[in-house]
């Protein structure tokens, strides 16, 4: 097993803000990994017909989609949003 090698900081905001920040990528992450599952499976003969510069999708075109995998994704950006509302609430 590797070992982690971080900076230690001491000031909890400073933290808070930084795991807040670290949410905020792995929330974009996933969002996009959504859209690469849903345009090479459920939505492919959309994006076939329409080609890039046509697609204007929003979150809730994902959110009721078939692929078990792209719902799996949704629920963890759920609770990945929900973490950090309560995250920002502790630090205001």
């Amino acid at each position: 097993m590797k070992t982690l090698r971080i900076a230690l900081e001491t000031d909890y905001n400073k933290n808070l803000q930084k795991t807040i920040s670290g949410l905020h990528a792995i929330h974009n992450e996933l969002l996009g990994q959504v859209v690469n599952l849903a345009i090479s499976g459920d939505l492919y003969a959309v994006y076939k017909d329409v080609g890039e510069q046509g697609i204007n999708f929003k979150y809730g075109d994902f959110t009721n989609l078939s692929d078990n995998n792209v719902q799996h994704l949704i629920e963890l950006i759920e609770l990945v949003k929900d973490k950090i509302k309560i995250l920002n609430k502790a630090l205001h």
